[in-house]
């Protein structure tokens, strides 16, 4: 269910209201308009979306083969590209839907973690209020 919910939503089939809950797209919509046959990997490689998601699968690697023929060493590394890729744009999409003064707050928290001011008592200061529409923060 996993797999199929993730080539889905990666097809822009589904979107995501939260963690666990899925809405079908007016894409998706239009596809059970066509009543497909099945709706497997080769039908979802029509949206463009799913091909940048498989695309790691279908580039050459170190060893020149393709997917399908390839050692275990690889299509382990295979899966978790796939995997890292799919948590970051999830990540992403998170962090767009967040309130502005929580997004203030990861912002901050990024900075002093990459070692700007300290830590994070002494290296920032909010000078602006939530919903102005920026990150009104003094980083030391």
């Amino acid at each position: 269910m996993s797999w199929a919910i993730t080539y889905l939503h990666k097809a822009a089939l589904l979107e995501k209201v939260r963690p666990g809950i899925y809405r079908i797209t007016e894409r998706g919509l239009k596809v059970l308009e066509e009543k497909p046959e099945r709706i497997d990997t080769k039908y979802l490689l029509r949206f463009p979306e799913f091909g940048e998601f498989l695309k790691v699968a279908r580039t050459p690697h170190r060893n020149g083969e393709q997917s399908g023929k390839l050692p275990p060493e690889e299509e382990i590394w295979q899966a978790y590209e796939r995997y890292k890729t799919s948590v970051v744009q999830q990540l992403v999409e998170k962090i767009r839907n967040v309130e502005p003064r929580i997004f203030e707050r990861i912002v901050i928290d990024v900075l002093v973690r990459m070692g700007c001011g300290g830590n994070l008592e002494e290296a920032v200061e909010v000078v602006g209020k939530p919903g102005d529409e920026g990150i009104d923060s003094v980083i030391k």
